[in-house]
């Protein structure tokens, strides 16, 4: 639309636009709003709203998503609707006009609003010959919606040829006429309003628009689909995740992170990377990550709130995809999608153009659940920020670590960072049950003691191994106690975890189902669970969590055919979402199976029936029951047994013929694999016995990992002849966590004695089961040892590691490294390389510092860590040992505990540790509680007193604001000259 302006305020250009908008606002308007009551039967006394609400059921929620607030305005002051805009019609078509909603008849329905919005917003009409083809474009769009709807709702020929002549005398009697002047001053409003609500549309309402689907969005945790709420906020449960960064792409080592510098971090080049790449297995929190954001960065308007993660508030724009989802294809669908009332008063040329000039950060989740629409999106996403020479565009994605499936120039061409999540560390699983179950009770979700939780799981968390660090898996613990806490004491491993949940779903089915008697919904639901194995399955070979809609249909038929009610079971298994579209209308359910990790438990399930399963044995068990049930009949019958059964020859029937075994498509199944031993192992340890070396054949070429083969021995219930299997294929270093002391002692009587060995503790020692037992078979073995008491060496009250390191004393094992906490150093072996040690007190002071200084003659030490307690005086204190001569360099200190209040005691203890001449390689200060006025006075002290420091200072303080923490870096670059971090400390 022109700019330039006559004197008398509007020239001839704008007067043939006038033209061009009256037809809009009268001869489309009434065609809409005809065809609205056509296919909308409504008693016109009461409000539409009420009508949607009553009649059509749908939910406060998706009626304030479809109607904004001008809109309902609207519709509460003009029940019978003949003073609606095109807008707000188009809107009430697709929201009740089922028959009218096809793609085809959408899309005539659409082009009359897009060309009343063009007509609104761009210069279409630059002269009577473009007005005249306007005016002739749009009455054909009017003529095709008329005659479309004469099909559709069957109006008499008569009546729509009626309203086509009476519509063409109007729209000639508007292109002839003069403009009445009360109607240029209208116009010239109505212009004047639009240009400034376009400038503000998409910074206000676009951006209202977004908060507030994130806010309900966010408000999840990761076993909704269980709990059937969606109301646990995530800022009540959310607990740091365990988060390591990858400082550069030749690196094999991580570096710890927290969440709140994420979008500070930069790549090996000093650059801010447009794309930041989260990693981690399915469970591990990434999801809940991806929503913590989201809500972060949602609550920005409440009292202008500072985000608890630092930059977040400079994006104007955060856009959330869903890579699993099949409906999004494009990046104006996205946009549309996730600010409706935008994308109702703009065209979509207007909407992309204000969208990229916002500064946007684009959440993708689950690049793993791709597919191809969603990749589409991705691929023109990743175009448009290759254009930006700015950080206008930048990315977060999450994804399992696997091939990543994307245009490999676009990926390759954006400078990014990795970051692998793995997880709740292990000291903060209890603070992560104890603030779900607390939630849990403050929702009414649960009315379980939470404190009894608490104290389960400190003591039972030794035994409940690795996947217990898992978010899903720990919400899942939490569901179970507050569902029978009698449960969760016989549960330990993964796959009896999950076999808890299914019995407390199907236990939830067979109770609400009143109609049939119980036995018969027992086994009816047993056949149906045979069902939802095999469908689960055939997902997961789609690399989707979405079931199809041949799936879709089986699951339907199915309870039709067991007489069980589909909509109780499709919600008892299965995440339901409506896909209710704002421009679609109503449209089917979709299923998705609640989270991967779910999916490939059942997909395991299906997996086991079809190896034990005797279908010959099965024959004859059928035939018999029906002679006995028709004895007149004569039945004779002759079924051979089956050959002997393959694992790999059942999976290769199971996985697309056998496509999926390829080695670059076996990994996508490791999980249900792992998942088929442990329930091999609970219902037929005869078939684990048959079946099992294959299995572990199988597992080695999905390219399983050293450090898992214990986690499949656990899930095994370290079964003798598994371990037999796995010993065989342990070439590295095996790793012992807290979970894996049982398993680690079965291996033992079958792994080549000189394998290395690392036992990495975590939790208090004395909650391990049987410890002594696997110290004792270490010592035993003729190998290099790590022996990583952690606990015993971040809290010294726990107690001594005396007695664990005085049973490795033997010839044949060599301990290289070591953390705890000792009384003496005398002790420690001879081949030691590296040792952490604490020092709690002034008597431990004593005898720890009278042999230190003699370490460095006695052993050949390449790294030493003290961790200090606040508590010891100074003057009991000595010089650590130079442990990298060359570099005049000698370890690490971790003071923990220190607040504001203990800076001098801090300084002094650092400095009598200080070897003269010569520097720390770090400093750390874990549990702290420095201020930034607190680490200004530290850093200027330890200055003062000549303390040198190598590498770097890193503290976990939360009372140091991330938007501080540049100003430490820079005083610590400035005094020291190495760099600053804000992790967990350790």
């Amino acid at each position: 639309m022109t700019s330039k302006r006559s004197a008398g305020g509007l020239d001839g250009v704008d007067h043939l636009c006038l033209k061009v908008t009256k037809i809009v606002k009268s001869e489309a308007r009434i065609v809409l709003y005809h065809i609205l009551n056509w296919g909308c039967k409504r008693d016109l006394t009461v409000s539409f709203e009420h009508h949607v609400k009553k009649k059509r059921r749908l939910s406060n929620n998706k009626y304030n998503k479809l109607f904004d607030d001008t809109m309902q305005a609207k519709i509460k002051a003009n029940p019978k609707g003949d003073e609606f805009d095109v807008s707000l019609l188009c809107k009430c078509i697709f929201s009740t006009c089922t028959e009218f909603c096809d793609a085809d008849t959408k899309k005539i329905v659409k082009e009359i609003k897009d060309f009343r919005n063009e007509v609104m917003h761009n210069d279409i009409v630059t002269d009577e010959t473009s007005m005249n083809d306007a005016i002739a474009n749009l009455q054909q769009m009017l003529v095709d919606v008329l005659n479309k709807a004469k099909e559709v709702y069957s109006v008499p020929e008569n009546e729509i040829k009626g309203m086509i002549e009476r519509m063409n005398t109007k729209i000639e009697e508007i292109k002839e006429s003069p403009v009445p002047g009360y109607e240029i001053k209208d116009y010239k409003v109505m212009v004047e309003e639009h240009r400034k609500y376009l400038e503000k549309l998409v910074e206000e309402k676009g951006v209202s628009s977004l908060k507030t689907t994130f806010k309900t969005l966010s408000n999840v945790d990761p076993a909704s689909w269980i709990s059937r709420k969606e109301r646990l906020n995530i800022d009540m449960v959310y607990v740091r995740l365990e988060m390591k960064l990858k400082p550069n792409s030749d690196s094999s080592s991580y570096v710890t992170v927290g969440h709140e510098s994420l979008l500070c971090q930069t790549n090996e080049d000093g650059i801010v990377p447009k794309i930041i790449l989260i990693q981690g297995e399915a469970g591990s929190g990434k999801s809940t990550l991806a929503k913590f954001i989201l809500a972060d960065w949602a609550k920005l308007d409440v009292a202008k709130s500072s985000p608890s993660i630092t930059g977040l508030e400079e994006y104007d724009l955060i856009l959330y995809v869903e890579c699993k989802s099949r409906y999004i294809s494009n990046f104006m669908d996205l946009l549309t999608s996730l600010m409706p009332h935008v994308s109702d008063e703009m065209t979509d040329r207007d909407f992309r153009r204000s969208v990229l000039e916002k500064k946007t950060l684009i959440i993708v989740d689950g690049l793993d659940e791709m597919n191809e629409n969603s990749a589409k999106l991705l691929t023109e996403m990743l175009e448009i920020c290759q254009k930006m020479e700015d950080n206008r565009f930048r990315f977060i994605m999450t994804t399992r670590p696997q091939k990543i499936k994307i245009t490999e120039t676009l990926w390759n061409e954006l400078p990014k960072i990795h970051i692998k999540i793995n997880g709740v560390p292990a000291e903060r699983k209890v603070e992560f049950v104890q603030k779900l179950h607390d939630e849990m009770v403050r929702e009414g979700l649960s009315e379980e003691d939470t404190s009894k939780l608490v104290d389960y799981m400190k003591h039972s968390e030794c035994r409940l191994q690795e996947h217990y660090r898992l978010p899903l898996n720990l919400t899942l613990l939490t569901y179970l106690w507050a569902n029978d806490s009698k449960t969760v004491n016989s549960v330990t491993s993964a796959t009896q975890l999950y076999v808890a949940v299914l019995n407390l779903l199907k236990g939830r089915v067979v109770s609400r189902i009143l109609k049939v008697s119980s036995d018969s919904i027992e086994v009816s639901m047993d056949t149906l669970l045979n069902i939802i194995f095999e469908i689960s399955l055939e997902t997961h070979k789609q690399h989707s969590l979405e079931l199809s809609d041949k799936c879709y249909k089986k699951l339907e038929d199915e309870c039709k055919k067991l007489n069980l009610p589909f909509v109780e079971i499709r919600g008892a298994f299965f995440a339901v979402h409506d896909n209710y579209n704002v421009d679609c209308g109503p449209c089917k359910f979709n299923l998705f199976v609640p989270h991967k990790s779910i999916m490939e438990f059942f997909a395991a399930n299906h997996i086991y029936a079809c190896l034990v399963e005797n279908r010959a044995q099965r024959c004859k068990e059928e035939l018999k029951a029906i002679k006995e049930k028709f004895p007149e009949l004569s039945v004779a019958y002759q079924v051979e047994d089956e050959p002997p059964k393959t694992l790999k020859g059942v999976l290769a029937t199971l996985l697309n013929d056998g496509k999926d075994l390829n080695p670059s498509i076996l990994p996508h199944y490791q999980n249900t694999l792992i998942h088929l031993s442990g329930l091999l192992a609970l219902k037929d340890k005869e078939a684990l016995h048959k079946y099992g070396t294959e299995l572990v054949d199988i597992l080695e070429e999905s390219e399983i990992k050293d450090s898992q083969w214990l986690d499949l021995l656990a899930e095994a219930d370290c079964d003798a002849l598994l371990s037999t299997s796995i010993a065989e294929h342990i070439s590295g270093t095996l790793v012992i966590r807290d979970g894996h002391t049982l398993a680690a002692i079965e291996l033992f009587k079958k792994l080549a004695p000189n394998t290395p060995v690392v036992v990495i503790l975590q939790n208090e020692v004395k909650y391990i089961p049987q410890l002594d037992t696997l110290v004792e078979k270490l010592a035993e073995r003729d190998c290099a040892v790590e022996l990583l008491l952690n606990n015993h060496w971040k809290n010294p009250d726990n107690g001594l590691s005396t007695k664990y390191l005085e049973k490795l004393f033997n010839e044949s094992c060599r301990v290289i490294r070591f953390n705890g906490n000792l009384d003496n150093v005398e002790m420690l072996p001879k081949d030691l390389e590296d040792v952490r040690l604490t020092i709690s007190s002034d008597e431990q002071a004593k005898s720890i510092c009278k042999g230190i200084a003699e370490l460095d003659k006695k052993l050949h030490l390449s790294y030493i860590g003290i961790h200090l307690m606040k508590g010891v005086s100074p003057s009991f204190l000595k010089p650590l040992p130079v442990v990298k001569p060359v570099q005049k360099e000698s370890g690490t200190i971790w003071l923990s505990d220190i607040s504001d209040n203990d800076v001098a005691i801090a300084c002094s203890l650092i400095k009598a540790l200080h070897p003269p001449n010569m520097q720390f390689h770090s400093v750390m200060f874990p549990r702290c509680q420095l201020s930034l006025d607190g680490f200004q006075r530290l850093l200027n002290e330890l200055k003062k007193k000549e303390v040198q420091i190598s590498k770097s200072i890193k503290s976990d303080s939360q009372v140091l604001g991330m938007n501080e923490v540049p100003k430490v870096r820079k005083l610590t670059r400035e005094l020291f000259g190495c760099s600053f971090h804000r992790d967990d400390g350790w």
